[in-house]
């Protein structure tokens, strides 16, 4: 008995402590913009938009079709992530841009009950995976969870708000070569 009531305080814990979907920011990543709750924003911009009498149009906090063929599979009332991390190259692998590899995109949002994303071929994101419900598509070739215990520490300066943004210039700076930067 004493053991069950051991395992489920140690569940919690680790429950308690998850912080999805940040956890699955980059440790090294370069710049995130976060929106939670992008649905309570459509309908502060829907009521806006009727007291200035502007043109009944469906307002959108975030605009992802850039990367699907299908944004309106996002659950918008979930927060949503837009990541810039550097892309690390298996061995062997010839770097896309002249400069070195590029730094990719990152997308972790939750998909509609019952809907499933579906990448735009063109959108920059080349591969997805699942975890916890939360969907993250990324630009690299592949996708591996952050082998930290804690938060990458970009996060650390991230503003607390609906709709925050970090970009670490200098890191981005240096992912473009002595060449680039001239």
């Amino acid at each position: 008995m004493k053991l069950q009531i051991c395992i489920g305080l140690l569940l919690s814990s680790s429950i308690a402590v998850a912080q999805h979907p940040l956890d699955f920011v980059p440790q090294d990543a370069l710049a995130v913009v976060s929106v939670k709750n992008g649905d309570a924003i459509n309908s502060t911009l829907k009521s806006i938009n009727e007291q200035a009498k502007l043109p009944a149009a469906a307002p959108n906090a975030i605009e992802l079709s850039q990367f699907f063929e299908n944004p309106s599979a996002v659950d918008n009332a979930s927060e949503v992530l837009i990541i810039l991390a550097p892309t690390k190259l298996a061995e062997g692998e010839k770097p896309a841009g002249m400069f070195g590899p590029m730094p990719h995109m990152m997308v972790v949002c939750k998909e509609e009950s019952g809907q499933t994303l579906k990448l735009n071929e063109y959108g920059g994101l080349k591969t997805s995976t699942n975890i916890d419900g939360w969907f993250i598509g990324t630009g690299a070739s592949s996708w591996e969870p952050s082998s930290g215990t804690t938060l990458a520490p970009i996060l650390a300066d991230l503003p607390k708000a609906q709709v925050a943004g970090i970009l670490d210039f200098a890191a981005l700076w240096k992912q473009f070569g002595p060449v680039g930067q001239m």
